[in-house]
């Protein structure tokens, strides 16, 4: 996908559809938590300002069989990195989630807390705490760079707005028959010199 609204909408629709089973804690929304000089910021604001700065996200729908992307390297010694995706299995808390993560050595469960990114912003110091993750049934092109995925469907239209996305938007899918186009406009499809 081209743009984050577009993404955002469709993991929404699709986390939506997931089962909820009432008896078990399995479902919350993460807010993030920031902080401008030690005071709590409220997220409409903090979020238009701290987005240059973490990849953290101010909101994340925490399910139990969400797929998700991880954001950081925090969890190499693991064998997972930024990037990986997998599934939420459980959920301890609205600190503390367990994600199953594939990896060169099989399956590796894996607790996943909030985090703390700390920088500055206008020389004042600055944090966002949240879940190191996204949600990633959707993602845009960009943030599949570097991923071969099973199935890739893209639009190559419009949200194309620079040299070789088209290109990296299609390459990631295995075999021609794993992608899907639902649009394709020629004038996109650009290259460098």
């Amino acid at each position: 996908m081209g743009f984050h609204h577009i993404a955002d909408i469709i993991n929404e629709i699709i986390i939506n559809y997931l089962s909820i089973d009432e008896s078990h804690y399995l479902s919350f929304t993460s807010f993030a938590e920031d902080k401008l000089n030690k005071q709590f910021w409220k997220i409409k604001k903090s979020n238009k300002h701290f987005r240059k700065y973490t990849n953290l996200l101010d909101i994340i729908q925490i399910q139990k069989g969400a797929r998700v992307m991880f954001l950081n390297n925090t969890l190499y010694n693991n064998r997972v990195c930024n990037s990986f995706i997998d599934i939420i299995i459980k959920i301890h808390n609205k600190e503390s989630i367990d994600v199953t993560f594939l990896t060169k050595n099989g399956l590796c469960y894996i607790t996943v807390n909030k985090t703390t990114d700390r920088f500055n912003y206008n020389r004042q110091p600055a944090s966002r705490h949240q879940f190191p993750i996204q949600n990633a049934f959707s993602l845009i092109v960009h943030k599949t760079q570097g991923l071969t995925l099973p199935h890739v469907t893209t639009s190559l239209d419009s949200q194309m707005f620079t040299t070789r996305q088209a290109y990296v938007a299609i390459s990631h899918a295995r075999i021609w028959e794993s992608l899907t186009l639902t649009a394709l406009e020629y004038n996109v499809i650009k290259t460098d010199e």
